[in-house]
């Protein structure tokens, strides 16, 4: 339970990672090395948003790998997971993946990452896809995926919510529709996203902007989608 940056929800203070030292805990099974021809600047979320997009369609794709795919964007949702959902569940071979959002900037990345892109707000269902993504962070982004689910499918939300949101459980039931949530395992999936991204799979279309760490603190008090801080500059 112990993750850097979230303060007390990430179990031991371990801090976050804007800092000139780092203690790494486990160094020896936690750490992974670079390959040599993957930029860092687009793999700088290897270490947590990619994996977790990765688990809402990799492990799924693994058992179905013709499955179509939806993922369900929102205002208040991680918005950068639900497009690495998307780029990745292209790059594994997704028989089509659509992506559900307002947002004009998200919808351009969403259709240059491969997705058909549906601009709508969230209704009661979208379709039937063995395989739905909830990154909306709304109550009615959520009950969209799980209505959209296909029977024995299953949905994936990485979104957080404080307060819980009401689940259609009797349309669920009906289904046989799992909905998986929780903070994701990213450490195995970190190789498995490197060699994703090393056969073409392409982050750095998700970023919205690249700072120094001299601009850190300005850019952090208004931050884009996806910030990557880059401390080598």
């Amino acid at each position: 339970m112990s993750s850097y940056g979230l303060g007390a929800m990430g179990g031991l203070q371990w801090g976050g990672l804007l800092a000139d030292l780092v203690c790494v805990p486990h160094a020896d099974a936690m750490l992974v090395r670079l390959p040599a021809d993957v930029n860092p600047i687009a793999v700088a979320s290897a270490s947590d948003n990619i994996p977790d997009a990765w688990r809402t369609v990799g492990p799924q794709l693994a058992a179905e790998s013709a499955a179509e795919v939806l993922v369900v964007g929102g205002d208040a949702g991680p918005h950068s997971i639900g497009l690495y959902a998307v780029g990745l569940a292209v790059a594994l071979g997704a028989a089509r993946v659509s992506y559900l959002d307002q947002d004009p900037d998200r919808l351009s990345i969403a259709a240059a990452l491969g997705a058909a892109v549906i601009d709508a707000p969230p209704g009661r269902k979208a379709g039937s896809f063995p395989i739905t993504v909830d990154a909306s962070g709304t109550p009615a982004g959520l009950r969209c995926a799980l209505n959209s689910t296909a029977p024995d499918g299953i949905c994936t939300s990485p979104s957080v919510y404080l307060e819980d949101p009401a689940l259609p459980m009797l349309a669920m039931y009906s289904r046989c529709c799992t909905l998986h949530t929780g903070r994701a395992h990213v450490r195995p999936a970190i190789p498995v996203v490197l060699d994703l991204v090393a056969a073409g799979f392409d982050p750095s279309l998700v970023t919205s902007a690249v700072v120094t760490k001299d601009d850190a603190v300005d850019t952090l008090s208004d931050p884009p989608m996806k910030l990557v801080i880059d401390c080598a500059s």
